[in-house]
């Protein structure tokens, strides 16, 4: 029997009463939605949101966060926005982008290498 999605926030989790499946469905269309809202808000004000940054996408199944990378990447390309920074720990990610700022850590010190 599979189990129902929670969802958490700085108040508490409650459960969503949404299978697990459809909880990534409504992820992808949350962080959407997020993108279309702040440049809706910054249409309004009269102002452009030239630098998308976002951290650590969540919720997303490997489908999901290709989906997503390329989304990402397309948005940034038809001059959306100006920057794009996506930070993640996620593996798949890696490999959808061509520039890459990798930080590892060695011990005590973190280690930068640019890839371009």
């Amino acid at each position: 029997m599979r189990g129902n999605s929670h969802v958490r926030c700085e108040w508490g989790e409650k459960d969503s009463g949404l299978p697990d499946d459809s909880y990534l469905s409504i992820s992808r269309q949350i962080l959407a939605l997020a993108v279309g809202l702040a440049e809706l808000s910054a249409r309004k004000a009269g102002v452009k949101i030239s630098t998308l940054l976002i951290d650590e996408p969540s919720g997303l199944d490997k489908q999901g966060l290709i989906d997503f990378g390329k989304s990402f990447i397309k948005l940034v390309e038809s001059r959306v926005f100006r920057k794009g920074i996506l930070m993640a720990h996620e593996e798949i990610l890696k490999d959808i982008f061509d520039q890459k700022i990798l930080v590892t850590k060695e011990g005590t010190t973190s280690r930068v290498e640019v890839l371009v």
